[in-house]
């Protein structure tokens, strides 16, 4: 389990990685780049010693917006894993010879 240090490192290497397209999406949109700006700006964590150490995130500021921004986008990806895992989890263990595959269907790119 990733500790409070741990998710603030992985936050703020995202936060540096999407600087420049703050910078882009705030000449094209002032509103949308200060709401992205101020994306994850401030944690709260909370850490319950009783309990192994266990942290939390308790409070965040996110700007919602996971198609343009790296920490919204992470944030939401692991929602999605961990509402899917479950249901991975049950169907593999009723039908232990199924295999899971992920496929990825694309369009190839062309000048239309």
């Amino acid at each position: 389990m990733p500790t409070g240090t741990d998710r603030l490192n992985a936050l703020t290497r995202l936060r540096r990685e999407q600087e420049r397209t703050v910078a882009f999406v705030g000449t094209q949109d002032e509103r949308l780049g200060r709401k992205m700006m101020g994306c994850a700006t401030w944690l709260h964590f909370r850490e319950w010693l009783d309990h192994g150490g266990e942290t939390r995130l308790m409070h965040v500021n996110f700007c919602k917006r996971f198609t343009l921004c790296r920490i919204c986008a992470a944030r939401r990806s692991v929602k999605l894993v961990e509402a899917y895992e479950p249901k991975v989890a049950t169907v593999l263990q009723a039908e232990p010879a199924l295999i899971p595959v992920m496929v990825t269907l694309t369009v190839a790119s062309g000048f239309d």
